[in-house]
């Protein structure tokens, strides 16, 4: 409304319809510009590395479907932004690993890494992501090594080798027998389970009679479980 030497003058429903219509006209431009903007900002690039290949591939295929499915849902976008998932293959392979951790973080400029499975491959990426400063998401990879890496950057989606083992070893002492041969594959991963298990079970009191490590790829195991039958533990794990 105008005042004019004291006297109210009411606005004609002419100037309060234009009034209105100019501001829904400044909003919706305004609207137009900041959803221009989030369209030009670039995407979001998660480097998604996993063993795709040989034994473990079952387990990398199956995760990278996972999040597919979780990204069609959300319709592949973030704040306005949209996601750009890049899938690499570790070959089981530490040097590998490695080496596509490094394409993912300075070729393809991902802004987070998700992965590995392989917990060699983990552990040899440990250096590089504590150096790269870059967002790690730990989506296997259960050594006890990477859980306790002191890394701003890298958080653990996923269990740990000790969560799984060190509960066991008492449960196992309280439960089942006192005394145990162990076999695992001889790998990180197989050799924290092991600890993890003795960290709780030597302690109340079990003995572990032998402890054997399998070669990573092995395929005949008759030895060892000849091995076994002829030690009759009361226990394997």
């Amino acid at each position: 409304m105008n005042q004019t030497k004291g006297t109210i003058v009411a606005p004609t429903r002419r100037k309060f319809l234009g009034t209105v219509s100019g501001s829904a006209a400044g909003l919706a431009l305004a609207g137009s510009a900041r959803f221009a903007r989030a369209a030009e900002r670039p995407p979001i690039k998660i480097g998604f590395l996993n063993s795709f290949s040989k034994a473990f591939a079952t387990y990398g295929v199956t995760a990278f479907n996972g999040m597919n499915l979780y990204f069609d849902q959300i319709g592949w976008q973030s704040a306005g932004r949209k996601i750009e998932l890049i899938k690499e293959d570790d070959e089981i392979n530490p040097q590998v690993g490695l080496e596509k951790a490094r394409k993912l973080v300075e070729s393809d400029h991902a802004q987070i890494v998700c992965g590995p499975l392989y917990t060699p491959v983990g552990i040899a990426m440990l250096p590089y992501m504590g150096q790269a400063k870059t967002l790690w998401f730990v989506t296997g990879a259960g050594s006890v090594a990477a859980s306790s890496a002191k890394m701003p950057y890298m958080f653990r989606t996923c269990w740990s080798t000790w969560q799984v083992a060190a509960p066991m070893g008492k449960w196992v002492y309280d439960n089942a027998a006192k005394e145990v041969v162990l076999i695992s594959s001889d790998i990180n991963s197989g050799r924290d389970v092991m600890a993890s298990f003795k960290k709780t079970f030597l302690p109340a009191g079990g003995k572990v009679i032998k402890e054997i490590y399998i070669a990573m790829g092995s395929v005949d195991f008759a030895s060892y479980l000849t091995d076994i039958r002829s030690i009759m533990p009361p226990a394997r794990s």
